[in-house]
């Protein structure tokens, strides 16, 4: 449980180096906190985006899956193991193959796009003067 007594951010770490005790932090690159909102990390801050972008479409699925099926029981363990423990496809992991910033680059590449169109002369394209 956090304590909110005394200083609130150190409380909050403690709780979280509390978790990961006997774990691998960048095994599983996030952690939920009651009442805050999620951290996560990475090598860069790219990476760390990136698994807060992960993290937000796994507990998408999770709310989903819920809604529509309350009385669901998970999946069993051996499940877990055969997933996490698979061979990396194409020489990386799950979190690397699925590219969470594309619809971003399309957007900027559209701004891009736009700021390189003619601009407005006067309210009349192709105006010279």
């Amino acid at each position: 449980m956090l304590r909110f007594q005394g200083e609130y951010e150190l409380n909050t770490g403690k709780a979280i180096v509390r978790r990961f005790i006997g774990l691998d932090p960048m095994a599983t690159p996030a952690v939920l906190v009651a009442g805050h909102a999620p951290f996560t990390w990475g090598k860069t801050p790219m990476e760390a985006a990136h698994n807060a972008v992960i993290l937000e479409y796994v507990a998408r699925m999770a709310f989903t899956t819920t809604v529509l099926r309350p009385e669901g029981a998970g999946v069993s363990q051996a499940l877990l193991d055969r997933h996490y423990f698979r061979k990396p496809r194409r020489g990386c992991n799950l979190w690397t193959e699925i590219d969470v910033f594309a619809p971003v680059r399309e957007q900027a590449g559209r701004r891009s796009q736009l700021a390189r169109k003619e601009p407005h002369n006067g309210g009349v394209r192709g105006s010279n003067s």
